[in-house]
């Protein structure tokens, strides 16, 4: 994932030293100027579990990501959020008291808030996390189903969604409407 203005990749990768036995990704950072043909990739994360999914703050000083901290219990593991600022210090948990599966997230125009899917009751909705004090505000719940998404710079969303009685649609979610712009299946 690029930061904004372009000059560094945030990526997922597995370096221990036996990559095919574990599940222990971490993100890493490379350069994208000269820097990056001397190797110069610098570690972010050093959980023991899985780390993924980087999202750049808008002003490239931090990167939200999903972290799994206790690989020991695999698929059982909780996906949280968590955020680091860009140069690798203040990691932290932000929905680690939130025992729902956190993914694909995206800062919101702010950078106060996070938006990502949140697995929750059998549902796959949208929602804001705060990144205050984790609190989730949900956008697009009930019956819709959302796995991925897209945000413009304006802080409008557009998602496949599905239900019940509804294969895939495009919708787009702006200031608290939700609007089908696609009929493939009428």
């Amino acid at each position: 994932v690029f930061r904004p203005d372009g000059a560094e990749i945030a990526f997922v990768s597995n370096r221990t030293e036996e990559p095919d036995g574990n599940d222990n990704s971490d993100i890493f950072i490379v350069a994208t100027d000269a820097k990056a043909k001397k190797g110069n990739i610098r570690r972010l994360t050093t959980n023991k579990g899985p780390d993924h999914s980087p999202a750049w703050s808008r002003d490239g000083t931090r990167i939200a990501y999903i972290a799994s901290i206790e690989p020991e219990i695999l698929w059982y593991a909780t996906d949280h959020l968590a955020l680091i600022d860009a140069d690798g210090t203040n990691a932290r948990l932000v929905t680690e008291a939130l025992d729902r599966y956190v993914g694909a997230p995206r800062f919101a125009v702010a950078g106060d808030k996070i938006i990502a899917t949140i697995e929750d009751d059998g549902e796959q909705k949208l929602a804001e996390i705060s990144l205050k004090d984790g609190a989730v505000t949900p956008l697009i719940d009930g019956a819709n189903t959302v796995f991925s998404f897209d945000m413009n710079a304006a802080g409008r969303i557009a998602a496949p969604i599905s239900r019940p009685d509804l294969p895939d649609e495009v919708f787009l979610y702006a200031e608290g409407t939700l609007k089908q712009l696609s009929r493939v299946n009428d």
